[in-house]
């Protein structure tokens, strides 16, 4: 199992916590946040056990919006 590491800029701001943030919160009363949480969700998990070694330095990325 590999660990994912969601890294901050030089402001510490972190837009991937941020954005996954407000979608838990605008989860509970919307069906489209619900969606997108998981699918976000869904992409860090398949990172934390599939990612190889091969993947080092290639882009990897999941644009939600």
């Amino acid at each position: 199992m590999y660990q994912v590491v969601l890294y901050d800029d030089v402001n510490g701001y972190c837009p991937v916590a941020d954005l996954i943030s407000e979608l838990d919160q605008k989860a509970q009363t919307s069906k489209e946040s619900r969606i997108e949480l998981k699918q976000i969700m869904l992409h860090i998990d398949v990172l934390e056990k599939n990612m190889t070694t091969g993947y080092i330095g290639k882009d990897f990325s999941f644009h939600p919006r």
